[in-house]
C-alpha cells in the first residue's frame, strides 16, 4: 500500500483552501490522496477539485478567462495584501495563459497554490504577504482536519476554521486554539454519549435481571 508523504498532504490541503475557500472534508481529503498515491500529479489532484459542484458554483462556465483569473488570483490572496498594480498584472498574465490553452482552470489554481507554498514566495517583495497568508490558511486547515480530526465537520465549520487567519501569525495560534476547544468538546460529548449509552444498557440488564 503506498503512502502520502507530509509535504504532499500538505499541497492538497493547500488547493482545497484556495479552489474551495475552506479547509478539505475528510471525504475530499481522501479522493486527492488517492489520486496522488495512485501517481497523480498535484494538477491532477486541482482537474479533480475542478470537477465538483462546490467548485463549479463558485467558478461557473459562464465567466470569461479574465473573470476566472481575478476571482480565483483574489481567492489565494485573502488574508493577504497586494498593490493594485500587482494584482492586475498578474490577473492579465493569467487572463493571457487561460485563453492561449496553456493553463486551465485547475491547472492555474494549482500552479498559483504551488508558487505560493514555496519558500522563495516569502521573499517575493510584491507578493510575500499574500503567500504567507495563503501558507497561514492552509496550516490551520491542515491542524483542523488532520491533527485534531475535524474533517467530519460542515461545509460551513470547513469554511470558518480558516476565515479569520491572515498573513499574521497571531490569527493562526488563535485558529488553531479554536480547533483545539471544538475537538475538546466534540471529545466530551461522545465520552457523554457513550456513558449513557452504557448507563442505558445496564439499566436494562437490572430490569431483565429483576424479571
Amino acid at each position: 500500500m503506498a503512502f502520502i508523504t507530509a509535504e504532499t498532504r500538505s499541497e492538497l490541503v493547500a488547493l482545497s483552501v484556495a479552489m474551495l475557500k475552506q479547509a478539505p472534508s475528510n471525504t475530499l481529503l481522501e479522493q486527492l490522496i488517492g489520486i496522488s498515491v495512485a501517481g497523480g500529479t498535484i494538477a491532477d489532484a486541482a482537474a479533480h477539485i475542478a470537477k465538483t459542484a462546490a467548485f463549479k458554483a463558485e467558478y461557473p462556465s459562464f465567466q470569461t478567462a479574465a473573470q476566472y483569473a481575478a476571482e480565483i488570483f483574489d481567492a489565494f490572496s485573502v488574508g493577504g495584501t497586494v498593490t493594485a498594480a500587482l494584482r492586475t498584472e498578474v490577473i492579465d498574465l493569467a487572463t493571457g495563459l487561460l485563453t492561449s490553452g496553456q493553463y486551465t482552470k485547475a491547472s492555474l489554481a494549482s500552479a498559483i497554490s504551488s508558487f505560493l507554498l514555496a519558500p522563495a514566495a516569502l521573499e517575493n517583495e510584491g507578493l510575500a504577504d499574500i503567500a504567507q497568508a495563503h501558507q497561514n490558511r492552509s496550516a490551520a486547515a491542515e491542524y483542523y482536519v488532520i491533527t485534531k480530526e475535524l474533517g467530519g465537520s460542515t461545509d460551513a465549520e470547513l469554511a470558518a476554521a480558516i476565515a479569520s487567519v491572515t498573513s499574521d501569525a497571531a490569527t493562526l495560534t488563535a485558529a488553531n486554539t479554536a480547533a483545539d476547544a471544538t475537538a475538546t468538546a466534540e471529545a466530551a460529548a461522545a465520552a457523554a454519549a457513550a456513558a449513557a449509552a452504557d448507563s442505558d444498557v445496564a439499566a436494562g440488564s437490572a430490569a431483565a435481571a429483576i424479571v
